[in-house]
């Protein structure tokens, strides 16, 4: 995910906004749903309070912010109480 996340900037930086990994903001994908979105942590100051965000399927224009430790959502997720809007 993160080579063409990379690839796609370059092609199209107006359409790909979010920084590539490792500067700050950027995003290290580590799971996706059956829907072909993408679970990723939000890069963001101390590794350890890294957050979860969603990237939709259809594209970087559709993240949502869980505000969640991986952990924390996995929780959510798993009790059926994770809700994102991308």
């Amino acid at each position: 995910h993160i080579w063409a996340y990379q690839d796609l900037k370059r092609s199209h930086p107006e359409y790909y906004s979010i920084p590539s990994y490792p500067a700050e903001g950027s995003f290290y994908p580590w799971g996706g749903t059956d829907n072909g979105d993408c679970l990723a942590w939000e890069v963001k100051g101390d590794p350890s309070r890294w957050t979860v965000m969603l990237i939709g399927s259809s594209g970087p224009k559709a993240i949502d912010y869980c505000n969640l430790k991986m952990s924390e959502f996995l929780y959510e997720l798993l009790n059926r109480r994770a809700r994102w809007e991308a």
